[in-house]
């Protein structure tokens, strides 16, 4: 009974299900890729700051993240009940990129007209998703917008904001590193109009399934004819 009830729910929450698994994926991966950028050259230390992006205090961007995809995925009717396994994870992983790459270069978004998806084959679990460059003074740039806080000692506007090092281990200004990344996160999310994401969307799922097609016609095919060699 327990399972026939969740399956119903499936069905008819279809879209709302989908979507906050696909954000969960599409968040995983950008973790993985802004560790790698913003992180880099940063000391580690266990009570050192560190991109997180799949806690709670970054619910707001997860929440904006569902709500956006939801509305795409129901408006093109996608078949989400026979899109899960390696279809999401090839959505997630050029949503995630597309993300990220917005997130450093504020006119990324308005050269997308037609999506040239990632070259990821149908089988993704050994994928390595290219890097995403950027360019060392945007990187600069970016972190000073992270860590500028107020000057407690300031004696004349000169000196009223100062930056704080990404490696401090002081928990008050992690939080504000928090706080300044998602407001960044949520400005790139809007900055991406629903008509883009939803062809994002749409070649990716079409290069996935042209892929897989495919792939069982050859398989289909020399399965055939191997007794004739």
């Amino acid at each position: 009974m327990g399972n026939l009830c969740c399956a119903c729910c499936m069905v008819c929450f279809k879209y709302t299900f989908y979507s906050s698994s696909l954000a969960d994926s599409i968040i995983s991966k950008m973790n993985s890729k802004l560790k790698d950028i913003i992180m880099k050259d940063v000391k580690w230390g266990f009570n050192r700051w560190s991109v997180n992006l799949e806690r709670d205090v970054y619910n707001q961007f997860k929440l904006s993240i569902i709500s956006k995809l939801h509305g795409i995925l129901k408006e093109l009717s996608f078949p989400v009940l026979a899109s899960g396994g390696y279809v999401e994870d090839h959505l997630a992983e050029n949503i995630s990129q597309v993300f990220v790459r917005g997130l450093f270069d504020s006119n990324y978004f308005s050269t997308i007209s037609r999506y040239e998806c990632l070259d990821i084959p149908t089988s993704s679990l050994f994928f390595k998703c290219p890097n995403v460059e950027v360019d060392s003074d945007v990187l600069g740039e970016f972190k000073r917008y992270l860590t500028s806080v107020v000057n407690n000692d300031s004696v004349s506007e000169d000196d009223k904001f100062i930056n704080i090092d990404l490696s401090t281990e002081d928990k008050a200004y992690h939080q504000v590193f928090d706080q300044r990344l998602e407001a960044k996160l949520l400005e790139t999310l809007n900055n991406l109009n629903n008509e883009t994401l939803s062809k994002i969307i749409s070649n990716v799922n079409s290069r996935y399934r042209d892929l897989e097609n495919r792939e069982k016609e050859i398989i289909k095919k020399n399965s055939t004819n191997f007794t004739k060699i």
